[in-house]
């Protein structure tokens, strides 16, 4: 997934909140337990990855690009296409 320099904040803030508002993100790791999903160890392993990786683009594309899956991938682009759209939107000047 490719974002540019300016959009790398966005980026983090997303997965940052997704950590927070979701026990099972990234959806790769849920497993099933007595048949609903719950939090297994390649979660951990995701979010100590997240944790420990630097904030610069390839790093965070390398980690997007090991831990997402398409699903997530969209929405996140989704995310940045919609807040995209808003600031250009707010930077227009009234008549």
């Amino acid at each position: 997934m490719d974002f540019s320099k300016d959009q790398k904040a966005l980026v983090a803030e997303w997965i940052d909140r997704q950590f927070e508002r979701n026990r099972l993100f990234p959806c790769e790791c849920a497993a099933l337990s007595k048949g609903s999903p719950c939090v297994c160890t390649a979660h951990l392993q995701a979010y100590k990855s997240w944790s420990h990786t630097p904030r610069k683009r390839r790093h965070i594309r390398g980690w997007i690009a090991e831990w997402l899956n398409t699903e997530e991938i969209s929405r996140l682009q989704a995310e940045l296409t919609h807040r995209q759209s808003k600031s250009s939107k707010s930077g227009k000047s009234n008549p």
